[in-house]
């Protein structure tokens, strides 16, 4: 069993997968990782180009887009892991943030899951990390970019609550927006769960 099992999906990723594994297997190097990249029909060399550069990345070729929700379920049934990752191919690894994210799961049994902070490649945060649950007048100021207009307006906060920071790891995650897993997923998640 490895320390980290990490799942990517990719189709058409040419231009950014290279980077999101360079950075996967720089940043890492405390654990055991297993790594699995599940393709959903690239049209491009997408999986010439890992298999060049990434032979010790195990490969799953989808003859046809398969969606998300199958393509990570075919990764993870391929790990054997103590924590479970779900990568964008577009994300980046910094500050060895996969063995920080595993120390706090391992000093905080308690904690099922884990959320990563989120930046832009300026160096922003990217919000979505770090929401709650979303209330109507929040989405209703988010799309109509009143949160932007008026950044100082109170009435415009966005709710900020329940994830684990990996700058300081220090706040304990009471929950993590499962919308923001499920339909934004930008950065990387931790579980100790797996279901088969």
């Amino acid at each position: 069993m490895k320390d980290i099992g990490v799942c990517i999906l990719t189709r058409s990723s040419r231009d950014v997968i290279l980077d999101c594994l360079a950075s996967l297997f720089e940043q890492t190097k405390e654990l055991e990782m297993d790594v699995v990249v599940v393709d959903n029909d690239s049209r491009d060399d997408t999986v010439d180009l890992i298999r060049r550069n990434f032979p010790q990345v195990k490969l799953i070729l989808n003859s046809e887009n398969a969606g998300y929700s199958r393509g990570v379920n075919q990764g993870l049934r391929t790990l054997d892991a103590r924590y479970y990752v779900l990568l964008n191919p577009d994300a980046v690894i910094l500050d060895r943030a996969l063995e920080r994210l595993a120390r706090f799961m391992d000093e905080n049994p308690q904690a099922g899951i884990c959320g990563s902070r989120v930046l832009n490649r300026d160096g922003s945060l990217q919000y979505q990390c770090r929401r709650g649950e979303a209330r109507p007048g929040e989405v209703f100021s988010y799309f109509l970019g009143l949160d932007r207009m008026f950044p100082n307006d109170p009435r415009r906060k966005r709710s900020h609550s329940g994830v684990c920071w990996t700058k300081t790891l220090t706040a304990q995650p009471s929950r993590v927006n499962s919308h923001y897993l499920s339909m934004q997923f930008a950065g990387l998640m931790l579980t100790s769960a797996k279901t088969k």
